[in-house]
């Protein structure tokens, strides 16, 4: 007789970052892609005895399927005795979403910061709704994060700067459980350096009674890193970088097999390349150890 796969049931986004916001640390959440992706984070967030959030985005879960990639999620999750979350990122089109509440993910974003207020608060709630039915936490997104190969003019950055009075109206009106913020943060590399608005992050950290979240994590100095964990970032995005060390680890592993096709050789030194790198970003949030607490 065959036997039922068992799976370990995925945590939702709120339980792991009310933890986070409570003692003061952040959660790392990784963009995954594929099958070496996912087994360098878990690998890396065992070893650091971490929660994990797994997330993606519409264009790589084309890529990888709904239920192959939640199916995997779960295999992971029970492997490493871990709390994990698997997370939809920045979805805009409630098809994904709805998707994702039906296949299984914990968590979705809703992300309407091309919106206006209203239109964003209205579709948020309707997200959130769907979602709190299922068990599935929301986090939403108000302000603008660009990107860093197109940066903001100085008057477009005013305008996409959250605004900690909106922040609150938002939140208590929607009732997300997390709010993705704009301080001056944006998606991709840096060409300089990134002038986050910490002053902001605070105000709003005192006006919002969730937990925040910092997109665009990639190649931000660890010192402000620090520093917005402190003033309340409870969840950090790597997308970026996580990309940039798997291009690394397959540019390695072809050199390094001189011609020779193996795939799984060279898959194995990216895997190794984004271990690090999860590694290092878990360790950097103090999300350490804190699988025990």
């Amino acid at each position: 007789m065959a036997q039922t796969a068992s799976f370990s049931p995925l945590v939702d986004l709120s339980n792991l970052l009310s933890a986070a916001r409570k003692n003061r640390y952040a959660v790392a959440a990784f963009n995954v892609f594929n099958a070496e992706s996912l087994q360098a984070t878990f690998a890396a967030a065992k070893e650091e005895c971490a929660p994990i959030i797994v997330q993606t985005w519409r264009g790589d879960l084309e890529h990888i399927g709904i239920g192959l990639l939640v199916d995997m999620v779960r295999w992971l999750a029970k492997d490493s005795g871990l709390p994990v979350c698997l997370h939809l990122d920045h979805g805009r089109d409630l098809d994904t979403i709805f998707a994702c509440l039906e296949g299984g993910f914990s968590s979705v974003m809703f992300d309407g910061s091309n919106l206006a207020f209203d239109e964003n608060l209205r579709i948020t709630k309707q997200v959130k709704q769907a979602a709190g039915e299922r068990g599935v936490s929301v986090e939403g997104e108000l302000g603008v994060v660009g990107r860093a190969d197109a940066p903001p003019t100085p008057e477009e950055r005013e305008r996409h700067l959250s605004k900690p009075e909106m922040a609150e109206e938002f939140v208590a009106s929607t009732r997300v459980d997390a709010l993705a913020v704009a301080i001056g943060n944006l998606h991709g590399v840096y060409r300089g350096t990134p002038q986050l608005d910490f002053q902001r992050l605070s105000e709003i950290a005192r006006r919002v009674p969730i937990p925040l979240v910092l997109h665009g994590g990639s190649t931000t100095p660890a010192d402000d890193i620090q520093r917005a964990v402190e003033g309340g970032i409870c969840k950090v995005n790597v997308a970026t970088e996580l990309y940039q060390a798997f291009d690394k680890g397959v540019r390695a592993g072809l050199e390094k097999a001189g011609g020779r096709v193996w795939p799984a050789g060279v898959l194995q030194q990216a895997r190794e390349e984004m271990r690090q790198l999860a590694r290092h970003w878990i360790s950097l949030v103090g999300a350490a150890g804190r699988a025990q607490s």
